[in-house]
């Protein structure tokens, strides 16, 4: 019995590691979150970051994915189809208050926690495609940041929680922009070559991406 404990556990860390490297996971402090497939389907557990103490935290027959650990590691956010269609949820890290986010018969997808923790910027396609919104950690205020024929996604917030950088393909490649966290003020910041993966400096002065321009 224990050999098959220590060897649920180990799968579970090894899966974990596989799912990081795929940017299936989260880290804040103490614990990290990761998607796991290792019951049958896609559900949300937390470790420490040696691999030690591996929590579930999800437990439904559906598939939830796409978790991020609030900044002051005290909640989850994620999707799940578990009621027919792609919505936002949270969960507390200790497994409780499973809340539903997001209630739209379009698909909501990629959340991401503000800096402080007040605000949950993600994906959605209720407008007919792609946009980037942001709602209270809570699911009420959803604010529209984005509006344009053209896809955007990868929404990144800066440390100071007063913009949001995102990928476009609205002049014909990906490029990266940023908007305000009202939804004023869209600026291109890259151009003339497909640019991805955002991430801010811990200053906010500078913004690293992926591009194939060289």
């Amino acid at each position: 019995m224990k050999i098959a404990a220590a060897s649920l556990i180990m799968a579970m860390v090894l899966l974990a590691l596989s799912a990081a490297a795929c940017g299936g996971e989260a880290l804040r402090g103490e614990r990290m979150v990761f998607v796991s497939s290792l019951v049958g389907n896609s559900e949300i557990y937390a470790m420490n970051p040696d691999g030690s103490a591996v929590t579930r935290l999800t437990s439904h027959n559906a598939d939830d994915w796409q978790p991020d650990l609030s900044p002051d590691g005290r909640r989850v956010a994620f999707i799940s189809n578990r009621d027919g269609n792609t919505e936002i949820y949270k969960v507390n890290l200790d497994n409780s208050d499973a809340t539903r986010l997001t209630d739209n018969d379009a698909g909501d997808w990629n959340p991401v926690w503000s800096p402080d923790g007040q605000r949950i910027a993600f994906l959605s396609d209720r407008d007919g495609n792609s946009e980037i919104y942001a709602m209270n950690a809570d699911g009420s205020a959803t604010t529209g940041l984005t509006r344009h024929d053209a896809d955007d996604f990868e929404p990144a917030w800066s440390p100071d929680g007063r913009r949001i950088a995102f990928v476009s393909v609205r002049d014909g490649d990906s490029e990266i922009y940023a908007v305000n966290a009202d939804g004023t003020k869209t600026t291109r910041l890259t151009h003339d070559a497909d640019a991805w993966d955002i991430a801010w400096s811990p200053d906010g002065k500078r913004i690293a991406f992926v591009s194939d321009r060289d």
